[in-house]
């Protein structure tokens, strides 16, 4: 066997452990304390763990752009969910470890917007994005993994995160957990899930993320 390629492997699984005995740590509480102007912020405790075991990472933010995120983000709310979402992702995108970021957008299809590349990139094209149509939230997630497909082999942490209300249309969520769960066993790749307005699907998207090997973050509005 190559020692150089086992080193790496070893790397790795050290520090997904290490990801892993933090937030168990530190627990969802601490985790949502996280959660301030609308930013769902649980990359920032993971941030700290990723740079801590020095381990490269290939990000992708997931965003629903359909119709029902253009509902208030919460009770009394004026600022809408696409725009929560949005203030999430470049709260993300700017205090994130990793500089190699990507955007994915989903509504009636799903468009990757930016490639995984320079931060500065997928911060510029997050302010254009908009609502319409449905929640094709499997497109989203097919056009995600393809890209991690893409990128170089070098990264040690390969993620999606999912900023959505949590509402697919032409799917249900429990079709979706054997993709996410298949994309986590035979790739690796983590899939956390953020979720915006009073009626997001809670149990769900907890579901989709305990099938990605990530958490599930409840945003705030950011007020």
């Amino acid at each position: 066997m190559d020692t150089r390629r086992s080193d790496v492997e070893r790397e790795k699984v050290h520090g997904r452990v290490q990801m892993k005995n933090e937030l168990e740590r530190r627990g969802d509480n601490a985790v949502n304390e996280l959660v301030k102007k609308g930013a769902s912020a649980l990359d920032l405790l993971r941030n700290q763990v990723v740079a801590e075991a020095n381990i490269q990472e290939a990000l992708v933010l997931l965003i629903d752009c359909s119709w029902s995120m253009d509902a208030p983000a919460g009770s009394g709310s004026y600022e809408s969910r696409i725009e929560a979402a949005k203030k999430a992702a470049s709260a993300l995108i700017n205090s994130s470890q990793s500089s190699h970021i990507g955007i994915v957008a989903f509504s009636n299809g799903a468009d990757l917007v930016t490639r995984v590349a320079d931060r500065n990139v997928a911060a510029m094209s997050v302010n254009r994005l908009s609502v319409s149509g449905q929640t094709e939230m499997m497109k989203g997630l097919e056009v995600s993994y393809n890209e991690l497909d893409v990128v170089d082999a070098s990264y040690g942490v390969k993620r999606v995160i999912l900023l959505t209300d949590g509402h697919p249309t032409s799917c249900t969520i429990d079709e979706l957990i054997p993709i996410v769960k298949e994309a986590k066993d035979k790739k690796n790749y983590i899939l956390d899930t953020v979720g915006f307005g009073d009626n997001a699907d809670i149990d769900g998207l907890k579901r989709l993320a305990t099938a990605g090997g990530g958490v599930y973050v409840e945003a705030k509005d950011s007020e």
